[in-house]
């Protein structure tokens, strides 16, 4: 995403709610709201595609992880899809710690061994 992306995000969600958010959108999304550290547009994020976090079928990495935990502690009473994600062994406890923040969780996990 460029810079001034979350802005153009933000304007989009003022006028539109999503029905079903593309796992790559989310993703990206989520990476690039982490790096300005703007957790008021997660809430939004969320908001907009019906309290969800969609990243079924994406191979996620460390950063990926890092987007993921910021989103979640602006999060609660989310549904995250992490259906047939490929995640690395050594993130899969890190993720575990915030389920307490996840209403739904739809998985079906392929782990990658370090």
């Amino acid at each position: 995403m460029r810079k001034g992306s979350c802005q153009s995000l933000q304007a989009f969600h003022n006028c539109f709610g999503f029905c079903r958010v593309n796992s790559q959108f989310v993703r990206d999304t989520l990476r690039e709201i982490y790096k300005q550290r703007a957790g008021h547009l997660v809430t939004q994020l969320v908001t907009s595609s019906y309290n969800q976090i969609n990243l079924r079928e994406k191979q996620l990495d460390p950063s990926d992880f890092n987007a993921l935990r910021f989103a979640l502690h602006y999060s609660d009473g989310i549904r995250l899809d992490l259906t047939n994600a490929i995640i690395p062994l050594e993130e899969l406890g890190n993720v575990l710690k915030f389920l307490d923040r996840v209403l739904e969780l739809r998985y079906a996990f392929h782990v990658v061994c370090a």
